[in-house]
């Protein structure tokens, strides 16, 4: 808090007091993505023959504390859309 000059940006939930931004997977999707490929291999496709893929869906949290102390101003769709927390 004391040091947080610079934007910090996180990828775990746990990293949401060090961080200004943390971005996190939403574990439903890859559950999701597993029980449709899945079906699909029972269905006869072969797995050798599914793509990989990268998660789509994001939970993002800013935490408002450390945003502003340091004074630095997100995009306001990100401000608008993100869970907000002051850990």
């Amino acid at each position: 808090m004391t040091h947080g000059k610079q934007l910090s940006i996180g990828f775990n939930r746990w990293m949401l007091p060090y961080s200004m931004v943390v971005f996190t997977k939403i574990p439903e999707e890859q559950g999701e993505w597993a029980g449709n490929m899945a079906l699909a291999i029972l269905e006869g496709s072969e797995p050798s023959q599914i793509p990989m893929t990268s998660n789509q869906r994001w939970n993002e949290y800013i935490n408002t504390g450390l945003l502003k102390r340091s004074g630095i101003r997100l995009p306001r769709e990100l401000q608008e859309r993100a869970i907000r927390e002051k850990p």
